[in-house]
């Protein structure tokens, strides 16, 4: 909390509360990226620590292809030191797309903090197959499946996983699951 001139405590402004996230979050949805970016920008200056911001805006740089500004965002968002298991699964997914090394304990962080949250399961699973710790990605990507039985992402990852691992008959039913 800041305090203002009188004395009293100024509260921070929330992030969640600003209806332009919602407008962004729109924009995304419709793949409007330069307009959600634009957006988001605009909120920097009010929110300028704020890791949930700074996921979005890597998350939309990434789209657009500003690949080095997404890094950038991702670095500042992590710097904060977020605590919120969605943020660390965005900041920890977009970082492993940097292969930058701190992907993975963000990532596991996300994962041991939120073990009910399927995709805090499902990208720090994703991540261990494509680093070649297929096991431990079997063990995660299966409980992220069994947290949510739909995602047919899930079941496409897991289904990688299990080829990875060489049990070539899981997979195959894991890929049928995912189509």
């Amino acid at each position: 909390m800041a305090k203002e001139a009188n004395g009293t405590e100024q509260q921070a402004p929330q992030l969640e509360l600003d209806p332009r996230l919602q407008e962004a979050s729109r924009l995304t949805d419709e793949e409007r990226w330069s307009e959600a970016f634009e957006l988001l920008q605009g909120m920097e200056s009010e929110y300028p620590d704020d890791p949930m911001l700074m996921a979005m805006l890597g998350t939309v740089a990434g789209e657009m292809e500003a690949r080095g500004l997404a890094y950038d965002y991702f670095r500042k968002g992590l710097a904060a030191q977020p605590t919120d298991p969605d943020i660390l699964v965005l900041l920890g997914a977009g970082l492993a797309r940097f292969d930058d090394p701190e992907a993975e304990g963000v990532l596991r962080l996300a994962a041991l903090t939120a073990p009910h949250f399927a995709a805090a399961r499902y990208q720090y699973g994703s991540y261990l197959a494509r680093e070649g710790m297929v096991e431990l990605a079997v063990s995660e990507l299966v409980a992220a499946r069994d947290l949510d039985p739909e995602d047919a992402a899930i079941h496409r990852e897991l289904g990688l996983a299990y080829w990875l691992a060489g049990d070539t008959q899981s997979a195959a039913a894991s890929l049928e699951q995912a189509a």
